[in-house]
This record gives structure tokens, sequence and C-alpha cells, in this order.
């Protein structure tokens, strides 16, 4: 994956094209939680929060992938593991955004 691979991981590369197959049907900007931009994940859903910039496993959105309370998807099989790997380390790479950097998509580094 990008992030064993040391690479920095980016919404806009890495996570989105993962939230386009799997989320973006059911999650798209029509109520709830959007999972179409990086602000819409920050900004939350019906539920609150659903990232905590930098620690995955207190973030609402990577405990539903891996068998938190909603699980997502509802129906049929959870994500892949990589998938949810890079999600995970897309979280964990995250800083608060006071900081001046670019929340959501550190420059996209390629291969």
């Amino acid at each position: 994956t990008v992030a064993s691979a040391g690479f920095g991981i980016s919404f806009d590369c890495d996570v989105a094209p993962i939230f386009e197959q799997s989320c973006n049907d059911c999650h798209g900007t029509g109520g709830g939680l959007s999972t179409e931009t990086c602000e819409d994940i920050q900004a939350g859903g019906n539920s609150g929060a659903q990232i905590v910039p930098g620690n995955k496993e207190a973030s609402l959105l990577y405990q539903t992938l891996t068998g938190g309370s909603p699980q997502m998807p509802p129906t049929g099989p959870p994500l892949p593991l990589d998938e949810i790997d890079t999600i995970g380390a897309w979280i964990d790479s995250l800083t608060d955004p006071s900081c001046g950097n670019d929340f959501c998509n550190p420059p996209c580094t390629p291969f």
C-alpha cells in the first residue's frame, strides 16, 4: 500500500477513489454524512464528527469500517483490508488543521 511504502497519504489520490467506488452511492451530498470530499467528512454527519485527526482508533469513520456500530457498509461484504488500512493511515496522518498545513490533501507523492 501507499502507507507501507512510506509515501504520504492524500485524500484525493488515495482515499477518495475508495469512497467513490464503495460509499458515495449512499453517502453523497444528499444528507447525513457525505464522503464526497475531505471537507464533508471533516464536517461530520448526523452522528457527529467522523474523524479524530491522528487517531484512527478514536475515529467513528474507521470504527464503522472495522466492525463498530453501525457497520459500514451495512449490507454486502466489508471493504478489503488494504482499503481500510489506507483510510486508517490517512486518518493517522492528519494533523490539526489549525497548524496551517493542508489538512485534507498533503501533496501526492509520485511512485
